[in-house]
């Protein structure tokens, strides 16, 4: 059930409660809808489902025909085949979709977390295809949890952006921020390539 709420002086106040127009429904223990994105002027949904296959993850890609009809585009799995939470945490952003699995060990840190990059060259591409992954390489660490949270933001007239995830593993659970800068959103593209600075927030 979906609530509507409008921001009335100093509290918010329900404007309408409404039964959804469109309903999506998970297989058993796929954790369908555990994280959502939706870029609204493309008509584009990401939903993610973390628990698919054992947990090794998957996220759905529905787009809008028409304001009731939502159609499945495509299912994304998880490039590493193994169980690390893929989908646990998504954002869209015109042609960037950003794609968190925090369960993902790197350099045997397990639980050190991963964040996936895929990407469209233009408006007219069927699919999102992977452009690049992204971890903290040396500096992770157990239990970081990177991918957690994600967020992301393609710049107007261009195929760059950024990219933001929470690690809230990190150093005892105090938390960190990732930053990334992307250059390029097309796979055929060799000049793709990703910087990463660390932000403590």
């Amino acid at each position: 059930m979906l609530f509507f709420f409008l921001f009335i002086g100093v509290a918010y106040a329900t404007v309408s409660t409404v039964t959804p127009d469109v309903k999506i429904t998970g297989r058993s223990n796929e954790v369908l809808g555990k994280t959502i994105a939706i870029d609204a002027d493309n008509g584009i949904a990401a939903i993610g489902a973390p628990g698919y296959a054992g947990a090794k993850g998957r996220v759905y890609i529905y787009e809008q025909s028409s304001a009731t009809v939502w159609t499945q585009a495509q299912a994304i799995d998880n490039w590493f085949g193994n169980v690390i939470s893929f989908g646990n945490a998504v954002d869209i952003s015109n042609n960037a979709l950003v794609i968190g699995a925090p369960s993902r060990t790197v350099s045997s840190q397990q639980n050190a977390g991963m964040v996936f990059l895929y990407g469209k060259a233009s408006n007219s591409d069927t699919d999102y295809s992977l452009i690049n992954f992204l971890d903290l390489g040396s500096s992770a660490a157990s239990g970081d949890y990177l991918g957690a949270s994600v967020g992301v933001h393609q710049n107007v007239g261009s195929n760059t952006g950024t990219i933001i995830a929470g690690y809230y593993g990190h150093s005892s659970s105090k938390g960190k921020v990732a930053l990334w800068e992307f250059t390029c959103l097309n796979m055929f593209d060799d000049t793709c390539t990703s910087s990463v600075s660390n932000l403590l927030i």
